[in-house]
């Protein structure tokens, strides 16, 4: 039987919703006017959520596959030990 190479699709391209967009934009000019003391119009701030999401969006992306990766398994280890906990004693007397 010839193996098969595991395909992996690629994964969706991230994607902000409108309102998580405006939501992070009024968050960051918020920021940059009272911490740097930066003023920005929605438009600059807008492409700059677009910048941060395009190349930091796939570092949390990643960070989130790997806790998830982590919690299954873990229950993976414990659905494991609950199975072993299942078995009976095999009597071997003939």
């Amino acid at each position: 039987m010839a193996s098969r190479a595991i395909r992996h699709k690629k994964p969706p391209e991230l994607k902000l919703s409108h309102d998580d967009k405006m939501h992070l934009s009024g968050l960051l000019q918020s920021y940059l006017l009272e911490e740097l003391d930066q003023e920005l119009g929605r438009f600059e701030v807008e492409f700059l959520v677009d910048h941060l999401a395009k190349y930091m969006g796939p570092l949390f992306y990643n960070m989130g596959v790997l806790d998830a990766r982590a919690l299954l398994e873990k229950q993976m280890d414990d659905l494991s030990d609950a199975f072993y906990g299942l078995e009976r004693p095999i009597d071997k007397r003939s």
